[in-house]
């Protein structure tokens, strides 16, 4: 659980909620980033929970592009 607000309106707070981890999970989580020029990077990255009952897989992936 967090609880949280937006900076331009600190009054107006919300409360975000997570999945709960199943007992005996296994939470993986892999990553790669990769400096392409000077002003050109890019990430991929892995992450899942694993369990006897479900899976849950997220890849994510960006270019981050400076000038």
């Amino acid at each position: 659980v967090m609880r949280a607000s937006f900076a331009a309106a600190p009054a107006g707070s919300f409360t975000v909620r997570g999945a709960q981890t199943q007992r005996d999970s296994a939470l993986v989580g892999v990553g790669v980033a990769s400096q392409l020029d000077r002003r050109t990077s890019m990430y991929l990255a892995y992450e899942g929970d694993l369990n006897g009952h479900n899976d849950a897989h997220a890849i994510i992936g960006g270019i981050r592009i400076s000038w």
